[in-house]
């Protein structure tokens, strides 16, 4: 029998720093976080969120203010907490 093989996706991060992050409506974090290449459990939990919280979000769960302003600080605007 020959050996499963599995596919593995490969994340190409932008070549130079740019923003192409500004641009991205911050109502969209999956798009966001599939730019920066991050799983759902490093890029929610730079902002506190669990993976399982962050998952909701991303398929259309409402984004309370508090994250959302979050999410635009780190992600957005690029400011480290």
């Amino acid at each position: 029998a020959q050996a499963q093989q599995t596919q593995s996706i490969h994340c190409k991060p932008p070549m130079r720093k740019e923003k192409p992050i500004m641009n991205r409506n911050q109502n969209e974090p999956r798009e966001i976080r599939r730019a920066l290449c991050l799983s759902q459990t490093a890029f929610w939990a730079r902002l506190g969120i669990t993976q399982s919280g962050g998952s909701r979000y991303e398929h259309g769960r409402k984004i309370p203010k508090a994250v959302r302003e979050l999410l635009e600080i780190v992600y957005i605007r690029g400011i480290n907490t």
